[in-house]
């Protein structure tokens, strides 16, 4: 049987693709992105991470599978506060409002689901050190500003490692296995469509 962690990855493989395939995902990669649609979508990445880091700290998977070391809302913290945001000022925007929504009710109806949404944000880091390394040179960030998508360093496998042996080694019961996948795939598709959302935003703003 396959463990978690490689069904979680083959059962989002194509939301996967379609995120990463996304032009916002392209234009941030390549150092294009404006630096007001790159702190929008800082901004509502924070609000993300607050809110199902704030759902899953009381859960019984915390230490076993998310480390206080995965958790990212203080980088992204940083981050704003280098771009000039106050992160307290920060509002959601509806695509955020609705997943911020998700969150709770996953936290209520299921909460071992919301290790899916944390498999994709944590995960993201597998690509991140590029992302940090063009947005250094497209912004000029030194201390703060894109710390979020590689705050570890050559650190970042031994903090993967420790959530994926987790996750396998976690009691997760079959009836809770489809959800947690579903919840997976569906932070992959908040990711896509926020770019999407932002993106489109702006083009209005400038018509």
């Amino acid at each position: 049987m396959s463990t978690i962690a490689l069904q979680l990855k083959e059962s989002t493989r194509s939301a996967h693709n379609s995120a990463e395939g996304h032009e916002f995902q392209k234009e941030l990669g390549s150092g294009t992105l404006s630096k007001p649609l790159y702190t929008q979508y800082v901004s509502q990445l924070f609000l993300t991470h607050q809110a199902l880091e704030k759902a899953m700290s009381s859960q019984p998977y915390m230490g076993a599978v998310v480390s206080p070391e995965q958790l990212q809302t203080e980088f992204l913290k940083k981050d704003l506060k280098a771009l000039g945001v106050d992160p307290d000022s920060v509002k959601p925007v509806d695509i955020t409002g609705r997943m911020l929504k998700r969150i709770d009710e996953v936290a209520k109806k299921n909460p071992i689901a919301l290790l899916g949404f944390h498999y994709v944000l944590l995960g993201s880091k597998h690509g991140g050190k590029f992302i940090a390394s063009t947005l250094k040179k497209s912004f000029g960030f030194e201390d703060g500003g894109c710390i979020y998508f590689d705050p570890y360093g050559p650190e970042f496998q031994k903090h993967w490692q420790h959530f994926v042996n987790g996750i396998n080694s976690f009691d997760i019961q079959e009836p809770q296995v489809e959800p947690l996948m579903n919840a997976a795939s569906e932070m992959f598709s908040f990711v896509e469509n926020l770019g999407g959302d932002l993106l489109q935003a702006s083009t209005a703003n400038k018509n």
